[in-house]
């Protein structure tokens, strides 16, 4: 039980920074020194033992975290993980994002997520600790910290995810219940979404703007917005066919309305028409 020092690595002379790194394979990129502290907690631990810190949660959510979060999910447990970050948890006043993480030497079972606000003091820490250790409500809350429980843990090197613990429960479950979205069975592949490179001319609301099979209905953030499909009419203009670039002299429609927007566009060798690798514009 601690709360280790937080100290960037370049903030550190190189000769430190080396050693901390040979002894603490997961402190990689611009690391701070309390992964490492995490890391050795870990190594001592016997089996069933647990260890529990408190200090930034940013390694939970960047890069630099990433081989720490693979070592904890390939050969330990998460049990709890409480977010502070507007909790008065220290006696000086410190920014530092901070979150109790209790670990365990063991098989991951259910793990208690907790988000605590400025309200939250000791009697409602006494109340959280007990529902913790062995609290029968698969949630608990009183204003101060909303708490629940979720069947396992996100595993992998991925970033944990951030949120209510309602919404992390429900993450939680869907990831043991469904394959990811960019699951190799289904061969859905997750993008950026449309680049375009000039939305303004390549997407429309026009059914009859240009030939109905230039058209592609796109779907934006605000068609399910509500968690269900409400189409808003958008469409991308597509100068694309499986061959490549379509001649335009079969399209006089489309070959008038990159006339038309002639101005808007990235390339001007080619009106209307932005120039990307591959054998059409990147939808996502």
């Amino acid at each position: 039980m601690g709360n280790p020092p937080y100290i960037r690595l370049e903030n550190v002379s190189r000769r430190t920074m080396d050693a901390y790194r040979r002894v603490c394979p997961t402190m990689r990129g611009r690391a701070d020194i309390y992964v490492g502290f995490i890391e050795r907690g870990l190594d001592v631990l016997k089996p069933g033992g647990a260890l529990s810190f408190i200090c930034a949660d940013r390694w939970m959510r960047n890069q630099y975290g990433a081989d720490l979060r693979a070592l904890i999910t390939s050969a330990y447990s998460v049990e709890a993980v409480i977010a502070m970050h507007d909790v008065d948890a220290f006696e000086d006043d410190v920014s530092a994002y901070p979150a109790v993480v209790v670990l365990r030497n063991g098989r991951q079972g259910k793990a208690a997520v907790v988000d605590a606000n400025g309200s939250f003091k000791e009697p409602q820490a006494r109340r959280l600790s007990s529902w913790v250790r062995g609290g029968r409500k698969p949630s608990i809350g009183d204003g101060s910290f909303e708490a629940t429980r979720v069947d396992g843990w996100f595993e992998g090197r991925d970033l944990w995810p951030a949120g209510s613990p309602a919404n992390l429960a429900l993450l939680a479950d869907l990831e043991a219940r469904f394959p990811s979205l960019e699951d190799e069975s289904t061969g859905t592949v997750v993008g950026i979404g449309l680049a375009s490179g000039c939305d303004e001319v390549y997407l429309t609301r026009d059914p009859d703007a240009v030939e109905p099979d230039r058209l592609l209905p796109m779907l934006e953030s605000c068609d399910i917005a509500s968690g269900a499909v409400t189409w808003s009419g958008t469409q991308l203009i597509n100068p694309w066919d499986d061959d490549g670039l379509v001649d335009l002299a079969e399209y006089p429609r489309l070959r008038a309305y990159f006339g038309a927007n002639e101005g808007d566009s990235e390339d001007a060798s080619s009106p209307g028409v932005v120039r990307m690798p591959g054998t059409g514009p990147s939808t996502g």
